[in-house]
């Protein structure tokens, strides 16, 4: 009779275990039903909120039930965290996040992951760094050992000048932690890279992020960097960018590094006005890009009036940028427009009386129109 029962039992349970699937045959169906019979489950409003918020089109709701399950458990940590974390990749929405990892952890002040995603948050901004510099420290009291904090604090570190020593030490911890951490190296090279003398410890950490992780994007664009600055060097810049290309064809930085360095190159003035053009179509608002597309546009027939409609853009941006007033002035200047001419030159001047080169300019200019 007992293996008979069991077996029955073993049958039944089976039978149970397909019929809750079928009834719930995803996370999101079972959060939804048993919301919809008892919408007071916290809980599941937080749930259902971390797996809508997976994929995109559903930010409404997940606010919504992140929301409600806040309502609901006031000073719930977890929640305010996670909609925290939700928040910190919705545009426009940084202090709204901001308040909810602080709300997370006047509720649980000892919570390590609200420290680091907080402080993340906080070094976007230079003026915050020293409050992100307490974040992430409490963030390795609870946590020493988690390589990737290392990693964002040796990055705020980076960023601050006469930190340098002190970020390649935590990058060196992150590393020690979890060597395959090919972002890690990817990082530390982009500060040794910027050091006297580290070049080719950096090119090290370039080719051992991209030995554990060829898909790296980041790190191809950057080891290009390096690569372009050697001569001789070219053609693997060149490869790398068109990885990096290749991996993420909407990848603005190494379309506008690969057409900055085959501007370098003789014969490539094509293929470099390819490259900007579409830097400047996925980053419209960068100067950078504008200033190098208006300065090889400025020397093809025919092309200067699309040059100075560039600069001027530029200027809009930055109405103190000497050099674009300057340049302007002399585009303006070839045009026979003197009036327009003069005021640029007279600008470039004013913000930097030491360029030689702007002073005779203007010198010329003031003389055409006197005359």
């Amino acid at each position: 009779a007992g293996p008979i029962l069991a077996a029955i039992l073993i049958v039944g349970l089976g039978a149970l275990g397909w019929r809750h699937t079928a009834l719930f045959h995803s996370e999101e169906q079972l959060y939804r039903r048993t919301l919809a019979r008892n919408p007071s489950v916290w809980m599941f409003h937080n749930n259902l909120a971390i797996l809508l918020a997976r994929t995109p089109g559903h930010e409404r709701e997940v606010r919504g039930h992140y929301e409600t399950a806040l309502r609901l458990r006031p000073g719930y940590a977890d929640a305010h965290f996670n909609y925290a974390n939700f928040l910190a990749g919705q545009p426009g929405a940084t202090e709204e996040s901001r308040r909810q990892f602080e709300a997370a952890l006047a509720n649980q002040p000892d919570h390590p992951e609200a420290h680091h995603g907080l402080a993340n948050l906080l070094a976007t901004s230079p003026e915050r760094r020293a409050e992100a510099l307490a974040h992430y420290e409490a963030a390795l009291r609870a946590r020493p050992r988690t390589a990737e904090i290392h990693n964002d604090l040796a990055r705020l570190l980076a960023s601050w000048p006469g930190h340098e020593a002190e970020a390649i030490a935590h990058y060196e911890e992150a590393l020690r932690l979890k060597p395959n951490f090919a972002i890690a190296h990817n990082n530390l090279a982009n500060l040794l890279v910027s050091l006297p003398g580290r070049t080719a410890e950096a090119r090290s950490h370039y080719e051992q992020a991209l030995q554990l992780d060829p898909n790296l994007t980041l790190a191809h664009n950057n080891f290009a960097n390096l690569l372009a600055d050697f001569p001789h060097e070219e053609t693997a810049a060149i490869e790398h960018y068109q990885t990096a290309l290749r991996l993420d064809p909407g990848y603005a930085p190494a379309h506008y590094n690969l057409g900055r360095l085959l501007l370098r190159l003789p014969g490539r003035q094509a293929e470099a006005m390819t490259q900007l053009q579409e830097a400047l179509r996925l980053q419209p608002d960068s100067n950078a890009t504008r200033i190098s597309l208006a300065g090889l546009l400025a020397q093809q027939p025919g092309r200067e009036n699309e040059a100075i409609a560039l600069y001027e853009q530029v200027l809009e941006q930055q109405p103190g940028h000497a050099q674009v007033h300057h340049v302007v002035a002399v585009l303006l200047a070839r045009q026979g427009r003197f009036e327009a001419a003069l005021q640029h030159s007279r600008r470039a001047v004013e913000l930097n009386p030491a360029n030689a080169e702007a002073r005779q300019v203007l010198a010329y200019l003031l003389g055409r129109i006197d005359r």
